[in-house]
């Protein structure tokens, strides 16, 4: 049985991956080009976005342990 602390090891492994990370990138260069003397609003924008892919990967995990345990008894 998976337990929530390796599910949250395993949603901040999966959320530190090159594909996000390169859309982070993206999104805090926009914001940066956009609003150049806002650093902290860019620094900001990159914690909730970390912070949202952490969040969405873990309720994955959640999701489907709960799914498995049914289907798999």
């Amino acid at each position: 049985m998976v337990t929530i602390i390796e599910i949250i090891g395993l949603a901040f492994v999966d959320a530190v991956n090159p594909c996000a990370l390169a859309v982070m990138i993206i999104v805090l260069m926009t914001l940066l080009t956009q609003n150049p003397e806002k650093k902290r609003q860019v620094l900001l924008g990159g914690l909730f976005f970390i912070l949202a892919v952490f969040i969405l990967y873990f309720l994955y995990g959640l999701i489907m342990i709960q799914f498995f345990s049914h289907v798999i008894p």
